[in-house]
């Protein structure tokens, strides 16, 4: 079960997979002892399941030390996945193709870097081989918003009941059977018969679905008797506002001649909303705030009991997995609620997992495993969960503040303890325009009485409509596990990251062209034993892992898939 712990009024922003490409490049800088490649190629490996697949190879290349392939690879991107991608390199020796270096990564990870571009070192046995680029950009797509100035003028019915002249229109989108879907409505414009509205911005998605020859229908209300009434209205579709072929339209109502005005279209112009793609090309990262219930198990059963407890672990790693490409040098912050182990002399009843107050974070999975596992005996407190929305709402403003391109996510994973529902919901006013989802997911069959406060939005019904929508409650036992639970929250955050940016009237830079040389000029190389390991991942952009003899990675958690076979696989050449 999942609840919307809001209010708000306004559009919630349709976000959903990406279409990227990835573009590969290869370099032999001739300043490095690098064995060359006779003729390098790359094959491309994604999973579906545990089943790996080849998703495509790049054509073959003889006797070049700078390679760009024209071979690129498009796929969906998921940010509520772990995507592993895997990329092979070849070269044509003596007795045929021979496999030099296989490089496993994630989509995510590529995608998370700045200027969505990273670095390999491409190493063997025999020694290195030069340095794979990886390059992902967003294709193309009608993510557009559509700005419109419209007015009226000369508005009038010849009738005295209309003759305050105070106005307001409705736009509709037209659809079967005549039925009209109310997208937008303006504000009311009092005793004025040429009233000139604000101009507004509206999401293509909402507008007309994409859908250019959709029709849209405008409504004028006028003011009569004690209320407001049905004044005249006009028909166009979207195409003829795109070229203006309609810039004015001739006011009227249904079976009837007469003409009530003008309506006057001034200005249509669509532009392109960044996507979340963009936004992390352009350097916006994510600031991660995890914390965790470890508070005895009220189960009903040691089995119970067992099950709760993997849950939760399973949940707190494949989180920090899912999101660790997105976070400053992989770095979250972590916090226990409901316990403290054994000597823990931190004031306040939560405890930091790093074990040092003035620095929570933890940027590695091994640690935090070994951190969780050697927790040993703890002492049950009380579960207070507005200390830590406080730390996470405090870093959020903090960013708006300084104008910095970080967006915090805050997570609270619990069995169902709260002690503090009044202060932690006083503790989310005002979270609204700030740069922050939180999530709070329940783990477990049990039953999350106080937190089923949390559905009602009883409080929030007190505050003037919300901005936006920026926290979620979920619970495991809804869901057919708590990986699907764990995918399925995690699908919030675009959403509501994108309306802030909208709302907050931020937008990406512009685009830049990626230039190779320079980032293999000004990035360092980083040792193989700094990153390997369970969940490691490559460093920020352009950094280099040395990939020779890289452990295959476990991958047990959730299980991906790189989406459809028939509907989100494609291979092109340029």
């Amino acid at each position: 079960m999942e609840s919307d712990l809001s209010n708000s009024q306004s559009n919630k922003v349709p976000t959903g997979p990406e279409m990227v490409q990835l573009f590969l490049s290869y370099r032999l800088p001739e300043s490095e002892n690098c064995i060359r490649l006779k003729e390098p190629k790359v094959k491309i490996y994604t999973k579906l399941g545990e089943m790996e697949r080849l998703h495509g190879e790049t054509e073959a290349v003889k006797d070049c030390l700078e390679v760009d392939f024209k071979t690129a690879f498009m796929m969906y991107y998921h940010f509520e996945r772990r995507q592993d991608v895997r990329f092979e390199i070849l070269s044509h020796e003596e007795k045929g193709w021979e496999s030099i270096a296989s490089i496993s990564t994630y989509l995510g990870e590529i995608i998370g870097n700045k200027d969505s571009t990273i670095v390999f070192r491409v190493s063997s046995k025999a020694g290195t081989h030069g340095k794979l680029i990886i390059r992902s950009e967003k294709v193309q797509d009608t993510n557009s918003t559509a700005f419109i100035d419209i007015s009226a003028r000369k508005l009038s019915s010849g009738s005295k009941l209309f003759s305050a002249g105070s106005f307001y229109f409705v736009l509709n989108r037209v659809c079967e059977g005549d039925e009209l879907i109310e997208v937008y409505k303006s504000e009311v414009i009092k005793k004025n018969v040429n009233p000139k509205w604000i101009p507004f911005k509206i999401p293509m998605e909402t507008l007309c679905q994409n859908q250019r020859d959709a029709n849209l229908r405008i409504q004028i209300f006028g003011h009569k008797y004690f209320g407001y009434k049905l004044f005249a209205q006009c028909d166009f579709t979207v195409e003829e506002l795109i070229q203006l072929k309609t810039t004015e339209c001739v006011l009227s109502k249904p079976n009837k001649k007469k003409k009530y005005g003008f309506l006057e279209v001034n200005n249509f112009n669509l532009g392109d909303n960044p996507s979340l793609t963009d936004f992390f090309r352009d350097g916006f990262n994510l600031n991660l705030v995890i914390g965790t219930d470890f508070s005895a198990s009220k189960a009903p059963s040691n089995e119970d009991v067992q099950s709760q407890e993997l849950d939760l672990r399973v949940a707190l790693y494949n989180i920090y997995e899912t999101l660790s490409p997105y976070l400053p040098d992989k770095k979250a912050a972590f916090y226990g609620i409901g316990a403290k182990p054994s000597g823990c002399q931190e004031p306040g009843k939560n405890f930091t997992l790093s074990g040092n107050p003035a620095d929570p974070y933890i940027n590695r999975l091994e640690r935090l495993k070994g951190i969780v596992n050697g927790l040993g005996n703890v002492e049950t407190l009380s579960s207070l969960y507005e200390p830590i929305i406080e730390k996470a709402v405090k870093l959020a403003k903090q960013s708006k503040a300084t104008g910095s391109k970080e967006y915090v996510v805050a997570v609270i994973l619990t069995k169902g303890a709260i002690h503090d529902v009044e202060t932690t919901l006083k503790s989310l006013l005002g979270c609204d325009v700030l740069p922050i989802s939180i999530l709070i997911l329940g783990i477990g069959e049990k039953r999350f009485d106080k937190l089923e406060l949390f559905e009602k939005e009883g409080f929030f019904l007190t505050v003037e409509k919300l901005k936006r929508t920026f926290v979620h409650f979920y619970k495991s036992g809804s869901f057919d596990g708590v990986e699907t639970m764990l995918e399925e929250s995690l699908k919030e955050i675009p959403s509501q990251f994108l309306e802030y940016m909208r709302n907050s009237d931020i937008t990406v830079g512009p685009k830049k062209k990626v230039d190779v040389r320079k980032i293999l000029a000004t990035k360092k190389t980083f040792k193989l034993d700094d990153y390997a390991g369970v969940g490691s991942r490559p460093p920020k952009v352009g950094n280099l892992l040395d990939i020779q003899a890289v452990p295959e990675m476990r991958r047990k958690s959730v299980n991906i898939d790189m989406g459809d076979l028939k509907n989100e696989s494609y291979l092109f050449k340029n």
